[in-house]
């Protein structure tokens, strides 16, 4: 496809090895846009990759846990090796347990606000200057609706995803964020 806002632009999607990741991939790659798959399984991720592909667009795989900044650093860093400039963040890696929260562990609660709050920061620390030095760009945050009503025995995610729905970029003109779910 020719002639979209999305061609010859590099996005940054997270837990893109399946679900509305995959999904976000496949569609960005096939409107021209250069995509980094981020995911922690190299298989799915090598298999987004060559769906991405297959739909007429540019698309790499790099292994990163969002929840170490070791690893968002360095996955940043080879995108914008790879690509050039990034001007798009998709935040969409995310977990969830369904565990009562009067049964929930520390290590489970801490797991799930990892990936899906800290891993959306990082990301965002990280990539944010890329986007500026490229001129402007996006940042979409995937939520849910559960951040916002919450549902019983999903604290961890409730919680996780209404502190997303309230993240905000920089008050940089050329930088927009948005919540979707």
């Amino acid at each position: 496809m020719t002639g979209t806002e999305l061609e010859g632009k590099t996005a940054i999607i997270t837990g893109a090895a399946s679900g509305i990741g995959r999904a976000a991939a496949i569609r960005f790659a096939g409107e021209g846009c250069k995509v980094a798959v981020i995911d922690v399984d190299g298989a799915w991720g090598a298999q987004t990759v060559r769906l991405a592909e297959h739909s007429g667009g540019s698309a790499m795989f790099v292994y990163a846990d969002v929840a170490n900044e070791k690893d968002v650093a360095r996955a940043v860093s080879e995108t914008a090796r790879a690509y050039g400039g990034i001007q798009i963040l998709v935040n969409n890696a995310g977990v969830a347990s369904r565990v009562p929260i009067v049964e929930m562990t520390e290590a489970q609660w801490d797991s799930i606000l990892d990936t899906n709050l800290k891993g959306t920061f990082l990301m965002s620390k990280h990539t944010v200057p890329r986007i500026l030095e490229s001129g402007g760009g996006a940042i979409v945050n995937t939520a849910s609706n559960a951040g916002r009503i919450g549902f019983s025995g999903l604290s961890a995610y409730c919680a996780s995803k209404g502190a997303i729905i309230q993240l905000r970029a920089p008050s940089h003109s050329n930088t927009a964020t948005g919540a979707s779910g």
